[in-house]
């Protein structure tokens, strides 16, 4: 994840009266990644399509794994990324599950 920081200026406190002027506080503004798919998420979008889809078009999909982008990811820091085929489509689920890595995280 790329990050850029930001410290509000004494304008900012001006157009935000949460921050006050005498107090420097840092924030972390996250960078929308875009992004080929690696080698890795194409292994689990693969898997989450044969073993829990939620579209009938699955097997139509799997073709496809490879040429998705990643275009943007979870607020609160976890890996969890949304991919994208084309911008003319609109976003849906195409499958859930949850997956165990080889150290035991969810």
């Amino acid at each position: 994840m790329s990050l850029k920081y930001h410290v509000p200026s004494s304008s900012d406190a001006d157009r935000a009266p949460q921050l006050k002027a005498s107090v420097m506080q840092l924030r972390v503004m996250r960078t929308k990644p875009n992004r080929p798919i690696t080698d890795d998420e194409i292994a689990v979008v693969r898997a989450a399509l044969e073993r829990c889809a939620e579209t009938p078009d699955a097997q139509q999909l799997l073709s496809t794994v490879s040429s998705l982008h990643v275009i943007d990811g979870c607020q609160c820091g976890c890996p969890s990324v949304d991919f994208e085929r084309s911008s003319s489509e609109r976003p849906r689920p195409i499958a859930n599950g949850l997956g165990i890595t080889p150290n035991g995280d969810r």
